[in-house]
């Protein structure tokens, strides 16, 4: 209720800033002519101002609100090691009148005789009634749609994953006009044994993709569909994560590949064991015997082989993101130039009328 509430104040805010300035409009004009406002015009203004007033300071209360919220829970799934979240069903209804809507689209067209918006409009009612479908599938199930406790995350679409197949987190936000998409992505091994449980479309979509890395992969998690925030689900899933004590890659993203994913757990491994082979000998007494050093000296060569064998892998690994990272820089520009341009181009076909 306090998101609903959040966004309901936002909202509120927005009309009565677009009100308050509807309503200045005609006292600028009445100071430029030296005319008397119109009647109701005053107190409409005021009306929106303290409308937005208020909005902004309920959307401000209903957001510590939520912070504080969300810290509790937080507290309360690291303590009970148990993490729930329901389905929302703003999604689900989001959809019923999308594709009414676009069902009386492409019947309407088809009346007109046009039948490429026909189809396009019967096309994406097909989509739509897909995607309701599934939401409502998984909103029916019984059982929360996202369940994490000390053994591992439960999910509507995956089903149960342990915590020792997952070695990566990353809660990635997509902004998309006025809205943000929220998706937690968790790298495990062997993802196409999760994958195979979820529905065929989207089995379909995330299957092209998963079968060029059948080691280690990333599996999407949706959150806008849930009824927590994606921020408190993150922090709750490293918590519980971190209780366990396989391998996690702190420093994981989903657009790493399968090969990397191995050569980053091995060298965390290899640090961990140089680690302990540093505390080990910390502990030891300031004379040690023949056999510890052998012992210790022994394991530094092996510690120093490995480390050997590893270089090239890693070098690999680092040129691969170095690539990924020019060609993001690369598109970049093209993008924010296409931008500039198309903005020119604007600019000089206005001038040229």
């Amino acid at each position: 209720m306090l998101k609903l509430g959040k966004f309901l104040s936002q909202v509120a805010a927005i009309v009565s800033g677009l009100g308050l300035l509807l309503y200045t409009l005609p006292w600028l004009h009445s100071r430029q002519n030296a005319t008397a406002l119109p009647a109701g015009v005053e107190t409409a203004w005021l009306a929106c101002a303290a409308c937005l007033g208020l909005s902004l300071l309920a959307s401000r209360w209903l957001g510590k609100r939520q912070q504080a919220r969300n810290q509790e829970e937080l507290e309360s799934a690291r303590r009970e090691h148990v993490f729930v979240a329901q389905g929302s069903p703003w999604w689900f209804l989001l959809v019923i009148p999308l594709t009414v809507g676009f069902g009386a689209m492409g019947y309407a067209a088809a009346r007109k005789g046009q039948w490429g918006m026909s189809a396009l409009g019967l096309g994406l009612l097909l989509l739509f009634l897909l995607l309701g479908y599934e939401l409502a599938r998984q909103f029916l199930r019984p059982g929360p749609m996202l369940q994490m406790d000390s053994r591992g995350i439960r999910h509507a679409i995956y089903g149960s994953i342990p915590w020792a197949d997952v070695v990566g987190l990353q809660l990635h936000s997509m902004k998309v006009r006025y809205s943000t998409s929220h998706t937690l992505f968790l790298c495990v091994r062997e993802p196409l044994r999760y994958l195979n449980n979820a529905p065929p479309f989207f089995r379909w979509i995330q299957g092209r993709r998963l079968r060029s890395n059948p080691g280690y992969g990333s599996l999407p998690v949706p959150l806008n569909i849930l009824n927590k925030d994606p921020e408190l689900i993150h922090r709750s899933a490293l918590a519980l994560r971190r209780s366990h004590n396989a391998p996690l890659l702190k420093h994981w993203h989903h657009r790493m590949e399968a090969d990397e994913v191995s050569t980053w757990l091995r060298m965390q491994e290899m640090n961990e064991e140089a680690e302990r082979i540093t505390e080990e000998m910390r502990a030891t007494p300031i004379d040690p015997s023949p056999e510890q050093m052998r012992a210790f000296e022994a394991r530094m060569r092996q510690h120093a082989a490995l480390n050997d064998a590893l270089r090239p892998q890693l070098e690999a690994t680092l040129e691969k993101s170095a690539k990924r990272t020019r060609k993001d820089l690369r598109t970049f520009r093209i993008v924010g130039w296409t931008i500039v341009g198309m903005w020119l181009l604007w600019l000089a076909l206005k001038f040229l009328r």
